[in-house]
């Protein structure tokens, strides 16, 4: 990967890194994922996060996903588009998808850390000066009371009443990422997806699971 510079303003980059990493490290908002003994969030990350908008759970992923990761986003990048409109990658095969504010506190995730943020978090990320490939992966979710019976805002897909149907439809990944984590790592005891228990032979990580999953993205939810 190319080492990107901050030119004439590195020194001050690093000064500013150097502050806020400070900063944030003082806050009180990242450890391991903790729960309570009848399986819910520890009340201290739940508060911590309300406190401080945002919660950094340490060594989440094993170097094992962060190598299967690297590679597929190494790959990814070698197959983008040779130029802006071009049909094939660089070598020659068809391409896939033809200031800073003084008081911000970074988020600091080392490999393998993953992070919870209120959705309202201003949020961005600076260049990537190392020389490995710096991955990030956002979900995002709600709850489903939150959603059930309530009309769309038609910011993702035409407006319309999220109904059982629907957001059955759009968890189907869900239950396909249980069997696919799995099937990768058949040591780990698999996540209990509750409104699908008794129904887990219906989602299997297959060719088929791979092509419904195109596009599943239009089926988000926004309200």
């Amino acid at each position: 990967m190319p080492i990107v510079g901050y030119g004439e303003a590195q020194h001050d980059m690093v000064a500013y890194r150097a502050s806020g990493t400070e900063r944030a490290m003082q806050l009180g908002n990242r450890g391991p994922i903790r729960f309570t003994d009848d399986g819910q969030l520890h009340p201290e990350i739940a508060e911590a996060c309300w406190r401080c908008g945002f919660y950094v759970f340490t060594s989440v992923l094993s170097p094992v996903e962060l190598a299967d990761i690297e590679a597929d986003v190494i790959d990814m990048l070698d197959r983008c588009p040779s130029s802006h409109d071009a049909t094939t990658d660089r070598h020659g095969r068809p391409a896939l998808g033809a200031g800073h504010e003084g008081r911000a506190v970074p988020m600091l995730c080392d490999p393998g850390d993953a992070a919870i943020t209120s959705r309202q978090a201003i949020h961005g990320s600076v260049a990537n000066t190392s020389e490995r490939p710096r991955v990030t992966i956002n979900f995002g979710f709600h709850r489903r009371r939150s959603v059930l019976g309530v009309r769309s805002s038609g910011v993702h897909n035409p407006i319309s009443l999220y109904g059982e149907a629907y957001i059955a439809e759009r968890s189907r990944v869900i239950g396909w990422a249980i069997d696919a984590r799995r099937k990768r790592f058949g040591g780990e005891t698999p996540f209990v997806d509750a409104p699908n228990v008794g129904r887990e032979h219906e989602y299997v990580w297959d060719d088929a699971a791979r092509e419904a999953i195109t596009d599943y993205n239009q089926n988000d939810l926004g309200i």
